[in-house]
């Protein structure tokens, strides 16, 4: 595991996180529920886990 590429990875996904949680509550309409919350921690996961893979196949060429 590189170490080195998990540092950006945390910080886009910290911003991208943020960016989710403000466009949800700039909607007064949308009721969180459950199956949404979900959903959305299981994209950030896998966007987490692509972000990660892309910095570190970058950082090797």
């Amino acid at each position: 595991m590189d170490e080195a590429a998990l540092i950006p990875t945390m910080l886009y996904v910290l911003l991208t996180t943020l960016m989710v949680a403000w466009a949800v509550r700039s909607f007064d309409w949308f009721h969180v529920t459950a199956a949404s919350a979900a959903a959305v921690a299981l994209a950030l996961l896998l966007e987490g886990g692509l972000a990660y893979e892309g910095v570190k196949r970058a950082m090797e060429y």
